[in-house]
């Protein structure tokens, strides 16, 4: 492993023959309510004690506790050495009362003192996580959200070995010198699995630059391999839902994908197209790089030039492979605009040239020579359908499904390939559409619970202030013993309830 991920997981082991390995506290980090396989997300709370023994008395100047995020990156075979990045996208800092220390700042030797904290998931990272520029403000807004692990899971998260993404609670103490010693430190460190919350985005506006997807493919028919084109097939596809991932990791909310068919017959007596198969795989790619992104990887061309290198790696997952034993098709009418309406589209009378005119008069009239042998068509045809597929992913513990998130140095996404196996010949049509995988959001109670709002209107009295108010004319009539004066004449009476 890399001195980048060694640097980034924690302090490296005292050197052999030190002497004074024996001599330095140790802090140990223990996490209340907490076991291997648990998965913390977005308004978790992270609490417990460090745990500090000396084996002499010890005076300190300071002792922090951090609950950190950082996203680690190595790039390799890409120049003559290794590019290394490493970036702390969060830090908080526990505030510890003066009574959870020792008194005189000492630690006394022989006892273990334990040092409460206690930290909540946060949903959104500080502005300062990303400060450098961007193409559009979506690309902060992504940047600003919370990764989730990388590089610690207990099965295969299908990112290289060159990404790590860390969170972890961290104590650190700074030990006050004595007579003819250096200023030493310790550290105590427990390494989280966090998925945060990640809720359905819209559907990406998928372009026309943009290659790494494929939205629709048209090919030509045959009845058999030598045989004549007996039509085209068009099969198409849209972002389906997102597949939200348990809160624990331990399961998955599954989607549906759905393919869209429509067959142009070249004759009247051509039928649509068999389909034999559609196989479904789950791709997901992450990118990274050792500079902060300015823009989405996995949009626009894969040969966009950017003065940041970045590298990208992809792993498959099946999803299914399905028999399609019938499908059900519809026949539609095209209506199709006559050419010989006598409207000018092309270019003005002047731009017509009497050559043209010439041809299309011959052209007339042969067609109208052979339409005296033909008797006249209707209209042409579409054959249409639509065949759905459920979308699950394995989510177990040999792999694991992380969210799709776009840090500063790396991003992850997915894509759901189609690929379907049509007509005598096994013609092959594949559609590359994005999908999202999402995490489930989830409310954990932070002590008491929250009132109601029923109840705290009625405590805090205010019913009546937000009662309205009510505007009427009085019923009762005023009894006046003489006329009243022109300024009251246009006064309007109006009585408040």
């Amino acid at each position: 492993m890399s001195n980048v991920v060694d640097a980034a997981r924690g302090p490296g082991r005292p050197k052999a023959g030190g002497g004074g390995a024996d001599k330095k506290p140790s802090i140990d980090i223990k996490l209340a309510q907490h076991f291997s396989a648990r998965v913390y997300t977005s308004g978790s709370t992270v609490s417990g004690h460090a745990i500090v023994k000396c084996p002499r008395d010890t005076p300190f100047e300071s002792f922090d506790i951090l609950f950190t995020g950082v996203a680690a990156s190595r790039m390799d075979f890409v120049q003559s050495f290794n590019t290394n990045s490493v970036r702390t996208f969060m830090k908080l800092r526990m505030p510890i009362g003066e009574s959870d220390l020792p008194e005189a700042r000492l630690f006394e030797a022989g006892r273990a003192y334990h040092i409460p904290f206690h930290f909540v998931v946060p949903h959104q990272l500080t502005m300062s996580a990303c400060n450098h520029g961007s193409v559009a403000p979506a690309v902060q807004d992504q940047h600003l959200r919370m990764p989730p692990t990388l590089g610690y899971w207990d099965g295969d998260d299908q990112a290289p070995d060159m990404t790590h993404i860390e969170y972890a609670v961290k104590a650190k103490m700074t030990c006050r010198p004595r007579a003819g010693e250096p200023k030493t430190t310790a550290e105590g460190k427990k390494i989280l699995k966090v998925l945060p919350a990640a809720a359905e985005e819209p559907p990406l506006d998928i372009a026309f630059t943009d290659e790494r997807y494929c939205l629709s493919k048209t090919k030509p028919m045959r009845k058999n391999l030598l045989g004549p084109k007996s039509g085209e097939l068009t099969a198409s596809s849209s972002q389906p839902g997102a597949v939200m991932v348990h809160a624990d990791g331990f399961g998955a909310n599954g989607t549906t994908a759905r393919i869209n068919l429509e067959f142009a017959p070249a004759s009247p007596d051509a039928a649509p197209p068999k389909i034999n198969s559609v196989a479904g795989k789950l791709i997901s790619t992450t990118f990274f790089g050792s500079s902060p992104t300015d823009a989405l990887p996995n949009m626009g061309p894969k040969t966009t030039y950017s003065h940041n290198q970045v590298l990208n790696y992809s792993a498959a997952t099946n999803l299914f492979n399905t028999r399609i034993d019938k499908v059900s098709w519809s026949e539609h009418s095209i209506t199709v605009p006559r050419r010989d309406s006598g409207y000018v589209t092309a270019g003005t009378p002047e731009e017509t040239s009497e050559d043209d005119d010439a041809e299309a008069q011959a052209r007339n009239r042969r067609a109208g020579s052979r339409g005296k042998n033909k008797q006249p068509q209707g209209p042409p045809v579409r054959y249409r359908a639509a065949l759905d597929f459920p979308v699950n992913i394995p989510v177990s513990n040999k792999k694991a499904f992380v969210p799709t998130f776009h840090n500063c140095i790396m991003s992850r996404t997915y894509t759901l390939q189609l690929v379907l196996s049509v007509g005598p010949a096994n013609t092959t049509m594949t559609l590359l559409v994005p999908i999202q995988l999402g995490v489930e959001r989830i409310f954990e109670p932070q002590g008491e619970e929250l009132p109601s709002f029923e109840s705290a209107m009625a405590e805090n009295g205010i019913d009546d202030y937000l009662r309205p108010r009510l505007m009427q004319t009085p019923t009762t009539t005023v009894q006046r013993s003489t006329l009243p004066g022109y300024e009251e004449s246009g006064r309007q009476y109006v009585a408040v309830a």
